[in-house]
């Protein structure tokens, strides 16, 4: 039904809005029709939007909404645009770092997922880069990078080399050690006492 109605010509956008802003995201039996609206609602969104950061925003949408619904090749399409419009943004604005390192993450899991294990790899270690330039100082890199490392070192001892997984092993629990001293990251009652 919702995959019919969002192939309709002539149903007016603000109804599949409407539909959209209800999409339960833990049913099975919608994530087919819930992919149809969002792909037609974004396609008229992304034509409208300004190339940057609301477009890789769409795309990442796109993405999840594919996945769902077991769309692999625009599972993975969509994400590499993400990637490559954050990626533009990043350079520019330093501040966009994150999402970008955020969306190479995404994209490197993806491929970890369908079977592409040597390119996730690379696109996690590019991420967990980006992480390390923000800087030791930004507390939000920093633990970025400790959980980004835990799935890098699983990954990386599933593909038989562990001794670079040790490594970053390693990395993660310097990383933790150094969050662990930092006030702000420490649980809100500690905090009090």
């Amino acid at each position: 039904m919702l995959s019919s109605l969002a192939a309709l010509d002539s149903i007016d956008l603000d109804v599949l809005e409407g539909i959209e802003a209800e999409l339960p995201t833990d049913d099975v039996r919608l994530h087919t029709g819930a992919a149809d609206v969002i792909a037609r609602l974004s396609t008229v969104r992304l034509a409208r939007a300004e190339p940057g950061l609301e477009q890789a925003r769409l795309h990442e949408r796109l993405s999840w909404a594919a996945t769902r619904a077991d769309r692999e090749a625009e599972a993975l399409a969509h994400p590499e645009e993400a990637v490559r419009l954050y990626r533009e943004t990043a350079a520019g604005d330093p501040a966009q770092r994150f999402p970008y390192a955020t969306a190479l993450t995404r994209l490197g899991s993806l491929y970890l997922t369908h079977s592409q294990p040597a390119r996730g790899v690379a696109l996690l270690r590019e991420a967990a880069g980006v992480l390390r330039a923000m800087g030791e100082d930004d507390p939000s890199a920093v633990a970025g990078l400790a959980r980004l490392n835990e799935l890098l070192a699983m990954r990386l001892l599933q593909a038989g080399q562990p001794d670079e997984a040790l490594a970053v092993v390693q990395d993660t629990e310097q990383l933790y050690d150094r969050l662990s001293d930092r006030a702000a990251w420490r649980p809100a009652d500690a905090r009090c006492r």
